[in-house]
């Protein structure tokens, strides 16, 4: 069966590095936008880079321990990420391009020129030469 996204589930010795380094950053940062905006309170905040701090720790033990914290928060945030990208499709989908196409309707514009003609005896359209071959080198 093909899937829609690879995961890494045996994560390379660099890519756990990586992890380690990122999940400091990111808790840091999150810990300290909420303090500074939300007003957390600081236990809080000591707890979330507590935890970056233990990845990164885990990885200076054992980098099996930090295998199974990454593979973890994969396994959980794979299902959340595609029922959310689903939802902003959706949302792209319904929300922007059904309203302009019935707008389009209403309005009656016909960009394809797609409007039935029982006079027109073929609906080809000729192709116009380009007289310049520089024209090929800037298409837009």
């Amino acid at each position: 069966m093909m899937s829609l996204v690879s995961v890494n589930w045996n994560p390379s010795r660099k890519d756990l590095n990586g992890f380690r380094l990122i999940a400091v950053a990111a808790t840091t940062l999150i810990a300290v936008l909420l303090y500074t905006l939300k007003g957390v309170d600081v236990r809080w905040c000591a707890g979330i880079v507590a935890f970056g701090g233990f990845v990164w720790l885990s990885g200076l033990v054992s980098l099996t321990l930090t295998r199974y914290v990454y593979v973890t928060l994969v396994a959980v945030t794979l299902p959340i990420g595609f029922v959310v990208s689903l939802v902003l499709m959706g949302v792209v989908y319904f929300g922007l391009f059904v309203p302009v196409g019935l707008l389009f309707r209403l309005i009656g514009r016909d960009v394809l020129c797609r409007k039935f003609d029982s006079k027109a005896p073929s609906y080809w359209v000729p192709h116009r030469q380009t007289t310049k071959v520089e024209r090929y080198f800037q298409q837009f």
